[in-house]
């Protein structure tokens, strides 16, 4: 969250890539059917703003889903209505393969393997160009840098941290 919301500018630790920015914290979901009902919120919440021109609900223009669920195939059921109904409203779904060498068009992991349209798909490069974690030819569309970055940390400092979901 800091790499995305940090204020800048200010001669405080980092700045993020959006100063202004409200992000909601899906931290209390513990399992897959938390993650649907906070995508079905976040849906919800577009939806108000959309048919109100602005005037209730919230411009939720992405969620993120930095954390995976090796081997399961969702994606071919339940979860593809939900993000086609998300992207319709104009919210695209951000996920990451797992901070593991692994490519995900051999060993898919949900929800980064779904090949839908509503997706994008990040991973991690480093300084030298190196892709220590998740690739995929078919599946990765963005890569970021992802190793040895300053972020906040949970006691008011800054740390350094590797991987997919630092970005």
């Amino acid at each position: 969250a800091s790499v995305v919301g940090a204020v800048g500018n200010n001669g405080q630790g980092i700045a993020g890539v959006n100063w202004d920015v409200d992000i909601v914290s899906s931290a209390t979901a513990l399992d897959l059917s938390d993650i649907i009902e906070v995508f079905e919120d976040a849906l919800s919440l577009r939806a108000q703003f959309n048919s109100s021109n602005g005037t209730s609900g919230a411009l939720v223009v992405s969620v993120t889903a930095s954390w995976g669920a090796p081997g399961i195939q969702a994606c071919d059921g339940f979860s593809d209505p939900l993000f086609h109904d998300m992207a319709v409203a104009g919210i695209l779904v951000i996920t990451s393969g797992p901070n593991d060498p692994v490519d995900l068009d051999v060993a898919p992991e949900y929800p980064s393997s779904c090949a839908l349209a509503e997706h994008l798909v990040v991973s991690t490069i480093g300084q030298g160009g190196e892709t220590p974690y998740a690739i995929g030819a078919n599946s990765v569309h963005l890569l970021a840098p992802g190793l040895a970055i300053r972020v906040a940390d949970e006691v008011n400092g800054y740390q350094f941290a590797d991987g997919c979901t630092t970005i």
